[in-house]
């Protein structure tokens, strides 16, 4: 019998782990980065520390995006704002209703929305219904749909800022966006609406 052990932000070696009683186990921590896994390995020698990364290089050719330059009064104002994830990552209704969210980021920016992903229909609607009952045009709202990169996506698109999906975060997404060189925007769900 094994027992896998994934140390997330922490490195603590054994954690006093010990298998049920009467069956030998055999414990495997998994680091998940390089330099965790060194201190793993050196806080218990001879225990079997693997490296799971769970981020992977840069697909070839990728050249994260430099932002242009802040205006003269020190502002940077995102032209291209991006959210990937399954709608249930957002919230449907109320002020941090996606629409509703996407509306006053487009209404502070007077840029465009790209939001990748799958895009039920009812979604879809609300969304773009929150943009007309804001005064803004909804085709500056985009769904282009599911895609196999978001890093790559976001750098295709010329994409400025990625808003984490709010209230449920996704750190698969807010990784690929930090590979492709995109400031990252989080909504303190902590903190409430």
């Amino acid at each position: 019998r094994r027992l896998y052990v994934v140390h997330h932000a922490d490195t603590v070696g054994g954690l006093g782990l010990a298998g049920p009683a009467g069956i030998e186990t055999r414990v495997t921590h998994l680091a998940i980065r390089a330099e965790q896994q060194a201190r793993l390995q050196a806080a218990m020698p001879g225990a079997p520390v693997l490296l799971l990364g769970l981020a992977s290089p840069a697909p070839a050719g990728l050249r994260p995006r430099r932002l242009p330059p802040a205006s003269a009064s020190g502002t940077f104002r995102p032209q291209v704002t991006v959210t990937a994830g399954n709608p249930a990552k957002f919230r449907g209704q109320g002020d941090m209703a996606f629409g509703a969210v996407i509306a006053r980021v487009l209404a502070g920016t007077g840029g465009r929305h790209l939001h990748f992903g799958p895009t039920p229909e009812g979604f879809v609607k609300a969304a773009r219904r929150a943009l007309e009952d804001a005064g803004l045009d909804p085709d500056r709202l985009a769904f282009p749909g599911e895609v196999a990169s978001v890093a790559e996506a976001l750098v295709t698109h010329k994409a400025d800022a990625f808003l984490a999906s709010f209230p449920v975060g996704g750190a698969l997404t807010l990784i690929e966006a930090a590979a492709a060189g995109v400031p990252l925007v989080l909504h303190d769900s902590a903190a409430g609406d």
